[in-house]
């Protein structure tokens, strides 16, 4: 199987041309993977944070225009929220309402999502839910209880003992996963 997986897009619809090649190139690298064309598992994760600074992230006009350059690539692909997709403050009143119109746009049911990429092989996506209501810093990344308690649901249904491997996407790395990231921006303890 092939995964491209994309970070902090922070997409400007006034400035695209990187984005542009950087998306032909890898349409171009993973269609290099002649075993792909017979499998068929390839696909593409966006870690969030789809709309550029100046851009009005977290809209509607935001999540849009990344659908569109996201279906660009010509692959299955989901996404995760990342803070800067709740940041839609002139156009809802509420991260619950900003949450509601992401998942709108991205044909989701709930801000987390699971989709077997190949033989045992499990994809895991947890979003961010607040942004407003982030009770240290709107730069955190927080994972709120029901996706916490569906995940552990996850991992006991896809456990390591029945052969499952499971790769889990989040617009920062959990705390305690012992993985690198800039505390004061994504993770705070209070």
């Amino acid at each position: 199987f092939c995964i491209a997986v994309l970070g902090d897009l922070h997409l400007d619809p006034k400035n695209m041309a990187a984005h542009l090649e950087a998306r032909e190139h890898i349409i171009n690298h993973m269609g290099s993977e002649s075993f792909l064309s017979e499998t068929k598992n390839t696909h593409l994760i966006s870690l969030g944070d789809l709309g550029g600074y100046k851009a009005n992230p977290g809209t509607s006009k935001c999540f849009e225009h990344a659908k569109d350059y996201l279906e660009g690539f010509e692959v299955g692909f989901s996404v995760v929220a990342g803070n800067h997709d709740l940041e839609g403050l002139a156009e809802f009143e509420s991260d619950a309402e900003n949450m509601r119109r992401f998942m709108e746009i991205f044909d989701m049911k709930k801000p987390y999502w699971a989709k077997i990429l190949a033989k045992d092989v499990l994809m895991v996506g947890l979003s961010t839910t607040q942004f407003r209501d982030a009770p240290y810093s709107s730069h955190e990344v927080y994972i709120d209880e029901e996706q916490r308690d569906w995940f552990e649901g996850i991992c006991r249904e896809h456990s390591a003992e029945n052969n499952w491997k499971i790769l889990v996407f989040t617009h920062a790395p959990p705390l305690g996963s012992d993985l690198r990231v800039v505390q004061d921006v994504h993770i705070t303890n209070g």
